[in-house]
Parts: C-alpha cells; structure tokens; sequence
C-alpha cells in the first residue's frame, strides 16, 4: 500500500481537476481493467526474461551490464502509461525503460553489444515508433539530472503538456546534485516525477542512512510505495504525473524494492542484510505478487504464463542472434 510521508495541501484548482478526472478505463480511478492488469503482468515478466538473458551474456562477456531483476515493478508502473510527448532518465544501467516505451529487442541488444566493444557509451536506442524521449548519453546522475530538468522547463515554458520521469538509487539522494535538481523544480513548479529505487539495503549505499526527508527538506510532494507491487506503483505514478501534467508541479515516489543479489552480474555489494520483513530476495518476487494477485481475480494461470514465456523466448532469441550477425558484420568491415 502507498502512504504520503507528510500531507500535501492542494490547490482549490487541483482538487477541482482530481474530482473531474477520469480514466480512459473508466469509471473509478481506483480500478484497472483487466486488460490493464494483464498488460502490467506480461510487461514485468517480458523484462524479467530481457534482465535474464542480459545477465547471462555479460558472464559471457558478449553485452554490457545492465540491472533490473526484482525491480520490474517500479518500472512498469511508472513508465507504461507515459504519452508520446514525455520524456524519461533511465539509470545509467538500465536495460528495459526503452522496451516498456517501445524499443525493439532488435534495437536493445544491438545497443548492449554496441556498449560491450564502446564501455564508455551509454547511449540507448530510440523507440521505432513515435513514443516519449528517452534522455540518455550522460554518464553521469548529475548531467541526466540537468538535462531533466532542462527538458521540463522546456515543457513549461512552451506551454507544452509533456512530464518528465526521472529514476535514480536510493544512494543519489546524498549528492549535492540531486537535492538541487529537486529545488529547482520545486522552485519552478516544473513538471517532474522523480522515481526513487530504494533497494532496502542491496547492491548500493546502505539505505538505511539515508532519509528522504532529510534529503528534500520535505518541500516536494512525497509518495512512499511498495516497489514490488505494480498496481500501487501505477497508482501513485498516475496521480504524480497527472499533477505534473496539469501545473502542479514536481512530486518524489519512493519505492521500497528488494534488488536481488547479483542483481547487476558484478559480485555483491558487502552491505548488513535486511532483517524482518523487509528481508529482500526472491521471496519478495514482484512477479510472484502480481500472479498471486490475478489468481484471485481468475486471471492468471500456469498455463497462460508458459505460453507467454515461450514466445517472448522466441522473439529474445531471434533478436539476440540479429544482433550477433549485426556485430560480426560490423568487425568484418572494420579497417586493420
């Protein structure tokens, strides 16, 4: 369940919006279609298969590193709604933020080979259809923070009703420029969703001495959610981007995600493991919770999952031996 660190007051304009919005699915905006619920279950799982085969070519050493396994929730939630005219800063390692706007499989193993013999690059493909802009080729958090909100003002000032989803690690928070991007959005009202991916103690700073309060004052709206339940990430993604799509300005999203071990196929991190119930792993599977969820709405079934893994595999393994034949092509054309 999601809950507000601290009340946010809205405006008598704002609440006026809320009251007269309504879904293209209909009715409440608390409730999703099945259609809806299956698309969030088939794109998590889609990622899933993608993160695996790309963990396994990087042992290989034949594709650059990449991440996402146990964190396919507080993507898809937040990314699979987005309009043609947004805009989104993946992580650095990312792997999957162009697949849920768009991207071929061709196109994103062909950019992690590209990656592999180019280490510095991180550039990502662009989607083959008309989608949202993926702010990509800075290597650095501050310079896709910058670029961020440099789009954002872009949007705000030409009048322009595009959002801005920004995604970054619970360990960005302690740097002097994600604080800033935050002011100035907040201080510009711009239409900013930050995703923060607080991996509970994985693979990156120790989560537990950092605070987002502390990080932001509390002067930007702040949503706190389970990053392993993607109908709560969606909810809250959709109420955030609404706001900034209609000039409220700026709101933080906070999932708690449990990043699996060896999540980016380097060796863990050697940090206190989590204890209670936020002890992370495979038992915290947001895939896992969502077939659980679909069963009780006589949704989802054994079957109907193996159908889906089997052609997504077929697909996987065409585009990875495109983009195999496409590199080998490239190295026989190289100059000596």
């Amino acid at each position: 369940m999601a809950r507000t660190r601290k009340p946010v007051r809205s405006s008598a304009r704002e609440r006026r919006s809320r009251h007269s919005s309504k879904t293209t699915e209909g009715g409440d905006r608390g409730l999703l279609s099945s259609a809806r619920l299956k698309q969030l279950y088939t794109t998590m799982l889609h990622c899933r298969l993608i993160a695996e085969e790309v963990q396994q070519l990087f042992k290989e050493s034949k594709a650059a590193a990449g991440h996402g396994r146990g964190q396919e929730a507080s993507e898809v939630g937040a990314l699979i709604a987005l309009r043609a005219q947004d805009s989104v800063a993946p992580r650095r390692r990312d792997v999957v933020a162009g697949f849920i706007l768009g991207e071929s499989l061709k196109q994103l193993f062909t950019c992690l080979y590209e990656r592999c013999e180019n280490p510095g690059s991180n550039t990502m493909p662009v989607p083959e259809a008309r989608g949202p802009l993926i702010i990509s080729g800075a290597a650095s958090m501050a310079a896709r923070l910058n670029i961020g909100a440099g789009v954002a003002l872009s949007y705000k000032t030409q009048r322009k009703p595009g959002v801005v989803v920004v995604f970054s690690g619970d360990d960005s928070m302690a740097l002097a420029s994600w604080r800033e991007a935050v002011d100035f959005a907040v201080a510009h009202k711009l239409p900013v969703v930050h995703v923060v991916q607080d991996d509970l103690g994985g693979e990156s700073a120790n989560s537990a001495i950092q605070s987002t309060t502390g990080a932001t004052g509390s002067r930007i709206p702040t949503l706190i959610v389970d990053g392993n339940d993607v109908v709560a990430v969606y909810r809250v993604a959709q109420e955030a981007i609404r706001r900034a799509r209609e000039g409220h300005g700026p709101t933080l999203i906070e999932c708690k995600t449990h990043r699996w071990p060896g999540y980016s196929g380097f060796a863990p991190a050697h940090h206190p493991p989590s204890s209670g119930k936020h002890a992370g792993g495979e038992s915290h599977d947001p895939i896992n919770s969502m077939e659980a969820y679909l069963t009780q709405k006589g949704l989802w079934s054994e079957a109907w999952k193996q159908g889906l893994v089997k052609a997504f595999r077929k697909r996987l393994d065409a585009a990875v031996h495109s983009a195999q034949k496409e590199k080998a092509t490239k190295l026989q054309m190289k100059p000596l």
